[in-house]
């Protein structure tokens, strides 16, 4: 696939040479346009977008003044395509552009649940190359993790797409058979976290905290426990320990959470939203 070849050299070079369409510009789209952006990993005159809303067009015209097309004329028009609408319009989307996709483009999918080989049957004969992401909404402040995986015809794409997402935070590279627990464990992980940060919230306006200060104290808590793990060279068990002293606050506290299980109540969470990741599944 020549395309895919020439456009991973390019990547390593500034400004880019590709033309990139967006078709769907929700909270996700909108994010990764205003990453590409800011990183100046494109420019706005190389990108094009398309969204049924007209007010969500008007106003990336009016920020970033975006190319906009419609579905057929985009895919046509660029290189690389993004389908980042949601799961149940992906194939409605695909059946009206089909036969504007030729052999050499690209297609990142971000829509939860469709997997590549659903990708390529829906375009077949034609083998187009399908890689398949899966970030979760911290993207929106550029600290998500993008697992990607590669369809059959996605050759040598992993330099293209590392380029293009690590402005949204980390990116790391699975099997497509792990997606249901990457979606389970980061796609749904911040919902675990912001429900503790809730309850953290409410034990603290309990104790007669202002609300403001409530908000601070929990978020500084998460940020700070998350830096601590991203830069100490140790794992979550030993830096535990560093908190502990024997008899102290910190052990009486991790001794309830021991005795209620929260392990294993984490534990099913996690695979309750495996699960109904495998159930939405195409």
């Amino acid at each position: 696939m020549p395309f895919l070849k020439s456009t991973v050299a390019k990547t390593r070079q500034a400004p880019e040479k590709i033309r990139l369409g967006v078709i769907g510009c929700g909270n996700m789209g909108q994010a990764f346009l205003k990453a590409l952006l800011s990183e100046k990993i494109l420019s706005a005159n190389q990108i094009v977008v398309s969204d049924l809303r007209t007010e969500v067009i008007d106003s990336l015209q009016r920020k970033w003044k975006f190319s906009v097309r419609d579905n057929r004329q985009l895919v046509l028009s660029s290189q690389v395509v993004v389908i980042a609408v949601k799961p149940p319009q992906v194939e409605l989307v695909l059946k009206e552009v089909k036969d504007c996709f030729s052999e050499g483009k690209l297609i990142l999918s971000v829509a939860a649940g469709i997997t590549t080989r659903f990708i390529e049957n829906c375009l077949a004969p034609a083998k187009i190359g399908v890689v398949r992401l899966m970030p979760n909404i911290l993207v929106t402040v550029n600290q998500g993790v993008v697992a990607y995986t590669p369809g059959r015809f996605a050759h040598q794409a992993d330099g293209l797409v590392k380029r293009l997402f690590q402005p949204l935070g980390m990116v790391i590279k699975i099997r497509e058979d792990m997606m249901d627990g990457f979606t389970a464990l980061s796609g749904s992980g911040p919902g675990y976290l912001f429900y503790l940060a809730e309850i953290l919230e409410k034990i603290a306006r309990k104790w007669g905290f202002p609300p403001k200060d409530c908000r601070t104290i929990v978020s500084s808590l998460l940020l700070g426990t998350g830096l601590m793990l991203k830069k100490e060279k140790k794992d979550a068990a030993t830096l535990k320990e560093k908190v502990c002293s024997p008899g102290g606050t910190t052990l009486a506290g991790l001794a309830v959470l021991e005795r209620r299980k929260l392990s294993l109540i984490l534990q099913e969470a996690v695979k309750a939203a495996a699960e109904r990741s495998k159930q939405l599944t195409r």
